[in-house]
């Protein structure tokens, strides 16, 4: 038997499109009172063209780790900060190879949806170099994170 959310949580606080990521973040710091468990949080496509420090950056702080919906053009190398790639909406090391770097650029909705076996591959083969939490957040919301990479092989083209 599979695990279920926790809360599944579906609800309008703003006029649309209206400070989506501050009002987010203002319902979740609600939910710390209550000694609710953080997890996984998953956010259509309004949150991912939320500004880093509205919505993203604010809801690891709470210990959440997001699940985006990107659209086509934001998939793939999305930026850097202090050395650490973001792809996909994850922080990577810098050392990621190229191929899974660019592994979702520009993809359509379908493929990402239901991927072919080597994109598959790729996506798996970037998993040790996504950055791994070394402790929880400071006082001012800042995370430390580890880039402590050991790379598998990438199949052939």
């Amino acid at each position: 038997m599979g695990t279920y959310p926790q809360l599944v949580l579906g609800l309008v606080i703003d006029t649309p499109h209206k400070r989506v990521g501050q009002n987010a973040i203002t319902t979740l710091h609600g939910f710390a009172p209550l000694g609710l468990p953080v997890g996984a949080l998953a956010v259509d496509r309004a949150y991912t063209d939320q500004a880093t420090e509205h919505f993203a950056r604010p809801a690891r702080a709470l210990g959440y780790h997001l699940t985006l919906d990107h659209k086509q053009d934001q998939r793939g190398l999305q930026g850097s900060a202090h050395g650490a790639l973001l792809i996909d909406g994850n922080l990577a090391c810098p050392l990621m190879p190229t191929p899974l770097i660019h592994a979702t650029k520009d993809l359509n909705d379908k493929t990402v949806r239901t991927p072919p076996e080597q994109l598959n591959e790729l996506i798996a083969a970037r998993e040790p170099y996504w950055l791994k939490l070394k402790q929880s957040a400071d006082a001012q919301g800042r995370n430390g994170y580890d880039c402590n990479v050991q790379p598998r092989i990438l199949p052939p083209r």
